[in-house]
């Protein structure tokens, strides 16, 4: 009697173990990929040293980055920095499989919402538009999109997209509300698109878009509560929220001090950073401080779950955050030091986890 219960067991072990090895040997290839390229990283002790240096010995010193062999113009290096960073998003996607690559997509849909935010306000203003080289777009496609001169031409350019549909039902809104309104609208439809998604993957997703979900929130409350606008009108456009419950975050937005925010966010699982930036944020008058002592905080995050939770999807979003700190650091160290700021004022600027 007791040997067919063994064989029933040893029988059920090997259908988890082919299910789970089904379920991860798609991501082998990917995230071995993204380990050799996590090799080449800029550290956070490179950057600070990199904050030392003028431009031109800046780009010299990339060798064994993914950014060595840099032009010797900054605005040029700029753009081709960015350009690398793409190209590496896009060789991810066509390594994942099919599920992996429809989250992964939704992630990288933030440079659409870069790009068309980016074409609002040219119509707006008559300033040609700065396009964002996007993993998802062509340059054929962004050529097409900047020669759109009017609202009316946008909408038929977006027409059978979500972003199309969303713009239909937000013109009233817009004519009455102005741009300002519907540009954090778009942000907020984003995260909230990005948000529904993750809540379907694996707990290292959800925890890492819920945790950048309210960084958002944070941003957004700091700087439209310090630019004077009223709760009333800042509540529709706040993302959803992840660790800040509803109850905290409502409080938040009544706060007229920064005191009074901060007291707020002690409450949350963010009380350490809190506690480590409170003194800088009074110091300075503004949650700045504390923005940049959260972002280190994700950044460690995701640093964790892109080892922890290997045989996933995790290392490829994971890095995707990680590369895009990467070069947000870059970029403002050269284009801060060929205006020449100071290097310390440099690495307060800086957005790697230190």
């Amino acid at each position: 009697m007791i040997f067919p219960l063994i064989f029933l067991l040893l029988f059920l072990l090997f259908v988890l173990v082919y299910l789970d090895a089904r379920r991860t040997f798609p991501y082998v290839y990917c995230n071995a990929m993204i380990s050799a390229w996590e090799g080449r990283a800029l550290t956070p002790s490179r950057l600070v040293e990199l904050s030392e240096a003028d431009p031109q010995a800046m780009l010299s010193s990339l060798s064994g980055t993914d950014f060595e062999g840099l032009p010797g113009s900054v605005l040029e290096a700029e753009r081709v920095i960015r350009e690398r960073a793409v190209e590496k998003y896009r060789r991810i996607l066509e390594a994942l499989p099919p599920r992996g690559k429809r989250f992964f997509t939704t992630v990288l849909e933030r440079f659409e919402v870069y790009n068309l935010k980016a074409l609002l306000v040219s119509l707006h203003t008559g300033i040609p538009p700065s396009f964002l080289p996007s993993p998802l777009t062509s340059e054929e496609r962004l050529a097409l999109l900047s020669r759109v001169k009017s609202m009316e031409e946008l909408l038929k350019f977006l027409a059978g997209t979500d972003y199309g549909e969303f713009l239909s039902r937000s013109m009233e809104e817009y004519r009455r509300r102005g741009l300002a309104f519907l540009l954090h609208q778009l942000d907020r439809y984003y995260y909230t698109k990005l948000w529904l998604e993750a809540e379907r993957q694996r707990k290292s997703i959800r925890e890492v878009i819920g945790v950048e979900c309210d960084l958002v929130n944070l941003k957004l409350l700091a700087r439209l509560k310090s630019a004077g606008v009223p709760a009333v009108d800042i509540r529709p456009l706040l993302v959803p929220t992840y660790l800040i419950p509803a109850r905290v975050l409502e409080r938040m937005l009544e706060a007229e001090e920064l005191s009074s925010l901060l007291q707020c966010l002690s409450e949350t699982p963010y009380a350490e950073a809190v506690a480590r930036a409170s003194h800088q944020v009074q110091a300075a008058g503004s949650l700045l401080p504390l923005e940049r002592e959260l972002e280190a905080g994700f950044l460690r995050l995701c640093r964790w779950y892109s080892t922890s939770d290997f045989f996933s999807l995790a290392p490829a979003v994971c890095f995707f955050y990680t590369k895009e700190a990467e070069v947000r650091s870059l970029r403002a160290l050269l284009r801060l030091r060929s205006e020449k700021v100071q290097p310390a004022k440099c690495r307060e600027m800086l957005v790697y986890a230190v």
